[in-house]
Order: C-alpha cells, then structure tokens, then sequence
C-alpha cells in the first residue's frame, strides 16, 4: 500500500525537512508552497535531496479563509493521482506545520486494516459546531483575496463590507442541497479522491464557493456526502488539534507539555507545530529513514541548506518570485514548478 502526503505550506518552511527523516518508501511527497512565499533556490535543491519528494509546486497565492486553499488541494490531488511513477492507495491532506505521530509500520498496518474507508470530519449544515451553524459563510459575500487579510487596515475594510452586507440584509441564496462541513485535512482513498476530482464543479458547486468564507471546510464533504461513496466515509480526521488560544495562537502551537495527550488522543497526525516544537520521535521506532537513503552527511548538509536560505530570504510575503505582490490584486494561476521527480 502506498501514500501520498500532500502537504500546503506557507511558512516555517524548514519543518518540510523534517518529513523526509519521518518516511519510507511507501510514502511519496507533494509539496505546494504559496506563491507569496519566498523559496530559493538553494531550498529547492534541498528538497531534492529525498528521493521521495515528487513535486514542488507554486502555483497558487494562498489566503487563509479563501478558495485558494480549496484550488491547491485540488492540484496536489490531481498531480498525484497523475503520478506515472506510482500508484497510490491513500492520499493526506496535510498542512506544513503537521507531523505524523506513529512509525511507519503502524501507519501502514492502520490503512491496510481498514483498506477502503476514507477519514474526514464532517458535519451537517446548520451545525453547532459553527457560528450561527455555519450558513453565513454561504450567505455573505467574504472577498478575501480581493481585500486581503495581512493588515490591519486590510481587515477592517473587510469587515466593513460583511457589516454593511448584514446591515442592508444582502444575502445570497443557500444552494438547493445539503451543505456538510467540517475539517480541511483528510485521508482519503484514491477513488475518493478521483471522486471529488470529477465532480467537484457538479451542480455548479466549486462556482458557488467563490467569495465564501473557508470553503476547504465544505467542498470535498459535500462532494462525497452526496456521493456512491457515502457508505466508506469514517467520520474523523486522524489529526490531534488543539482548539485553545495559547501564546496568541489559535489553535494552539503544540509542544513538548502536549505530548501525553497527543499520545492518548489515538491520532495518526498532530498540528500546529513550529521550528523546535515538533513532538520526540515514536516510542522504539527512531526515525523514519528516507529511502534513498539520505546519508546523515546530507540530511544535515540540506537542513542547513534550507536555514541559511530562510534567513536570506526577504520578508514573509514580500515578493513572489522576485515580483511585488499585492494582497489585494486576484490570486495569480501562472504556474511556477519548482521541482518534479
């Protein structure tokens, strides 16, 4: 059985060295990076150091709350199932501040004892689990790409705009089915995922979700909600989060201080995680060793690489790819490959 990571990172971007210590060769990786992050040159080179990163994309601006995340989800899945290298069985969703919890013999024993059941938090709409059970994010127009949310000024003309939408009793129509929520990251399996690649537009569903707010929390579970698919569908994510305001933060940075419960919690992935707060590695199972296999010399060699390449880097945010961005122009689609296997 083999696994696809497809992993969403916008910062901290030296963790993403860290996955290639903590697979084997039934994982491979693909890696999109926001194209309103700075990635060198030299960090590129480290990631083809590992024999099982398989692509590097930035091809999207990425907004929190914003149909973005929903537009490099969907590429990562698409890149993967195209993959002429390897099939894969399994396909995670995964953010870079994620990290897997279990050695890879217990991960792989987990999926094969359960071959065929896809794993994703979901919930129906109108849901207590939300603000006023999540049907204002479909309700409102939330332009985030558009305004932007890395100010202050940018939020608060944002927020204007919902406030005089809600004054004025602006709504939008609901769509005509039922609408589930729930958590961005999943594991899913292939037919799932080829699934939601087909149909995701059905009923002018992606169409509907532009300027909704955080519609990678409703897309793929409403696609396979009202999918033959239904019946495979296990009603939990596999990620250990801890919603807790900490340090600023929400949810938590997680930390050594959280290790026992994440242990308890029965998790196969845990977040967020920051530079020096990732959780010990598995109990009697070292690390997880890299096909290839990337020789201490070399792991240290492009770990030091990616530092050195962090700290010479412009701002977060400042350029895209020696270009000025503007957070409040329209996500650019030009596709930059920075590696592909």
């Amino acid at each position: 059985m083999n696994h696809a990571l497809l992993i969403l990172a916008h910062t901290h971007l030296e963790l993403l060295l860290e996955w290639m210590d903590r697979v084997d060769e039934r994982f491979a990786l693909f890696l999109h990076v926001d194209r309103k992050t700075p990635l060198p040159p030299s960090v590129a080179a480290a990631l083809r150091a590992c024999p099982r990163v398989r692509r590097v994309e930035q091809v999207y601006d990425v907004y929190w709350g914003d149909r973005s995340i929903a537009d490099a989800a969907l590429w990562l899945c698409r890149c993967a199932l195209a993959d002429r290298g390897q099939r894969y069985d399994y396909f995670h969703l995964l953010s870079g501040t994620d990290f897997p919890l279990c050695e890879p013999s217990a991960f792989h024993e987990f999926f094969e004892r359960r071959r065929g059941h896809s794993f994703l938090e979901y919930f129906r709409l109108p849901s207590p689990h939300w603000h006023a059970g999540g049907l204002d994010r479909l309700r409102y127009v939330y332009p985030i790409s558009r305004t932007g949310w890395s100010s202050p000024h940018a939020r608060a003309v944002y927020d204007r705009y919902l406030r005089m939408q809600q004054a004025q009793g602006r709504c939008r129509p609901l769509p005509p089915y039922t609408v589930y929520g729930g958590s961005t990251w999943w594991s899913l399996t292939r037919e799932a995922v080829a699934y939601v690649c087909r149909h995701y537009r059905d009923g002018g569903w992606y169409d509907r979700l532009a300027d909704t707010f955080a519609p990678d929390e409703l897309m793929v579970q409403t696609v396979l909600l009202h999918s033959p698919l239904k019946g495979t569908l296990v009603n939990q994510s596999l990620r250990y989060v801890l919603w807790q305001q900490r340090d600023g933060h929400y949810p938590a940075i997680l930390n050594a201080s959280d290790w026992p419960q994440i242990k308890q919690s029965g998790a196969l992935f845990a977040r967020k995680f920051h530079p020096g707060s990732h959780p010990p590695d598995p109990p009697d199972s070292g690390r997880m060793a890299c096909v290839g296999k990337m020789s201490a010399r070399a792991s240290a060699w492009a770990r030091n690489s990616l530092t050195k390449a962090l700290k010479r880097s412009s701002p977060h945010g400042a350029h895209c790819g020696g270009r000025q961005c503007s957070s409040a122009g329209i996500p650019r689609l030009r596709r930059h490959t920075l590696y592909r296997r």
